[in-house]
């Protein structure tokens, strides 16, 4: 897929459909500058079945490297349940707190 710019959630539920397996969790990460033109699309970390470990110094580190002004975050849960986990909120949350 080609997709040079993001300028909406339809755009990046395409993007992370076809760059993820479903046969275990991947966070993946779209950095964006200020126009919404993809600077960086890469699967950050593979976990288990439930879970992956999000190490927030490789995230940023890949932003900064890329010039990014924004991001996109997104993971799939290879068992069906959409609802976020606790994990998820506290990931969410700690995200809020560093921006």
């Amino acid at each position: 897929m080609n997709l040079e710019h993001i300028d909406n959630v339809k755009d990046a539920m395409k993007y992370f459909r076809e760059h993820i397996d479903y046969s275990r969790e991947h966070l993946v990460l779209i950095g964006l500058d200020a126009r919404n033109k993809v600077l960086l699309k890469k699967v950050l970390f593979i976990g288990g079945l439930t879970s992956f470990t999000l190490d927030f110094r490789v995230l940023f580190k890949e932003l900064l490297l890329h010039s990014c002004n924004s991001f996109i975050l997104g993971h799939n849960r290879p068992l069906g349940d959409l609802s976020p986990s606790q994990e998820d909120i506290e990931v969410y949350n700690k995200l809020l707190r560093s921006s």
